[in-house]
């Protein structure tokens, strides 16, 4: 990721919504108004003058928001995160990845309950591993960073997502181009460790790592639908899904494109 540019994470609010923007530090941020209400000021969720980059946010049913970016601590990318209250005022960041490497593309996900997870890419050797630490509702840290993929295939595009129960489930791409396959795997509520591989896409993708781009959404009840692009040997993409049914079974793959 070059240093051409020194961005600061900043966000404005309207009401109990907060809502991300990139803008350069020093630069004049616009605001608009929301159809709820005019927005507030700008502000700075990462440290002016720090390189930041690749802001996500989830919020909790109590209305904190949570932001998770890359950091740039001098020599490498780190993952940080710190949290809005509902009624305003910043915790403050906190760094979740281990230094000695890059870390990038946060993903964040909270439960109904304020149990949190937070999925990255650790850069540390040529084959890229996805690591994902979690928070328990009411808990001041996070818990140990777990590395889910295998670190003899290259991983990347890793989503995460929370389930109304509680579990967590990351999804991702792994292995090297031509031959990456759409994983999945899940942490049980108060389990130590996560589930086995899943091979949500059955065979590898035909072309190259601009395939994949997985979307995750949640039903109430539990029910996970996974979506991503593969492309046809003819050089298009077509849009493919899957469900797991609260019971967790895969069902087909379904084509929704043609």
């Amino acid at each position: 990721m070059p240093l051409t540019a020194r961005h600061a994470v900043a966000l404005a609010v309207a009401g109990a919504a907060a809502v991300p923007a990139m803008a350069v530090a020093g630069a004049a941020a616009p605001t608009t108004a929301a159809p709820q209400g005019p927005w507030g000021g700008v502000s700075n969720v990462s440290r002016s003058g720090s390189p930041s980059d690749d802001p996500r946010l989830a919020a909790a049913p109590t209305g904190a928001v949570t932001y998770a970016w890359e950091g740039w601590n001098g020599r490498t990318w780190q993952i940080r995160l710190r949290t809005r209250g509902p009624r305003g005022g910043f915790t403050p960041p906190i760094t979740l990845s281990a230094a000695g490497a890059n870390h990038e593309d946060p993903r964040i996900a909270i439960g109904t309950d304020g149990f949190m997870a937070v999925a990255w890419k650790n850069m540390r050797t040529r084959s890229r591993t996805v690591q994902v630490r979690v928070r328990q509702p009411g808990a001041r840290g996070f818990g140990p960073a777990r590395t889910i993929s295998n670190p003899h295939g290259d991983a990347t595009q890793n989503r995460i997502a929370v389930l109304p129960n509680g579990d967590v489930i990351v999804v991702w791409m792994q292995g090297q181009r031509g031959l990456r396959v759409l994983h999945a795997r899940v942490l049980k509520r108060g389990a130590k460790s996560f589930g086995p591989t899943v091979n949500v896409l059955r065979g590898p993708v035909v072309d190259s790592e601009a395939e994949g781009d997985p979307s995750i959404a949640v039903a109430g009840d539990g029910a996970v639908t996974v979506a991503w692009e593969v492309a046809t040997h003819d050089g298009s993409f077509v849009v493919q899904a899957r469900r797991r049914s609260p019971g967790g079974s895969w069902g087909p793959i379904q084509g929704l494109s043609r």
